[in-house]
């Protein structure tokens, strides 16, 4: 599983109790931990008073994940596509990222950035060099092919194919450009082409599925997470990606 730094999920000030229970919960349900999915940042427009906080909070997450027994920490670098960013808010991004794999070092802990549309991760190129300007070879990538729907030039084999090795974490969601709260097989994004790209790379990570779709009327959670679960094992079945499958 892939918990999220958010209030209902994890937030930086939970109490060491809270998260050595979450830890003692998944090992009984025999789960393991992939990510902390924080949302720290953005480090481009943060000064020194903020960056300290970033810091502060990306330590606790460090110490969270030494006992959930995690590596990998997302997070944020900057809001706002690439091209639209001032040469400073790319410096500071570098930066801050540059500080944030070091301390993340001091636990043995790994960034991972997302890509994601409207962020400075939202294209190939601009992620690549982004992590060149931090300068840490402990900075890497969380691959979200929902996140560019509206570009598939950004998620099929010549994106994956770029990033190479540094892709250490996938998320799996459909979505749609008039609607991203979508289930797996009703969205636009071509999983094909994912599989595809992922399994000429070598790819042995671990595929998080991640939805946007809210239990409601007309589903409940469990409804939900088995049709994801059972759309994407099928989608992954019929794929290069097959001998993954468990």
């Amino acid at each position: 599983v892939e918990i999220f730094g958010l209030p209902e999920h994890l937030p930086p000030d939970a109490p060491p109790e809270e998260v050595v229970r979450i830890a003692l919960l998944l090992r009984d349900l025999g789960l393991s931990v992939s990510c902390l999915a924080t949302y720290i940042g953005p480090y481009a427009d943060a000064d020194d008073a903020a960056m300290e906080v970033f810091l502060a909070d990306l330590r606790r997450y460090c110490m969270f994940a030494d006992l959930l027994g995690c590596r990998l920490i997302r997070q944020l670098p900057a809001l706002g596509s690439p091209d639209q960013l001032s040469d400073e808010q790319w410096a500071r991004a570098a930066r801050g990222l540059a500080r944030a794999a070091d301390l993340a070092a001091e636990y043995d802990k790994r960034i991972v950035l997302e890509t994601h549309d409207g962020q400075i991760t939202e294209k190939p190129w601009a992620t690549l060099r982004l992590i060149e300007m931090a300068g840490r070879d402990t900075i890497g990538v969380t691959f979200d092919p929902g996140n560019h729907v509206a570009h598939p030039e950004d998620y099929g084999p010549e994106a994956v194919a770029a990033y190479g090795g540094l892709i250490w974490n996938v998320h799996v969601k459909d979505t749609a450009r008039a609607n991203r709260a979508c289930l797996f097989g009703d969205g636009e994004v071509d999983y094909a082409k994912v599989w595809e790209g992922l399994a000429a790379a070598g790819y042995d990570g671990p595929l998080g599925i991640e939805t946007l779709v809210q239990p409601g009327a007309g589903m409940s959670v469990d409804e939900i997470i088995a049709h994801e679960a059972a759309a994407i094992r099928a989608s992954v079945a019929a794929s290069p990606l097959a001998d993954r499958l468990v």
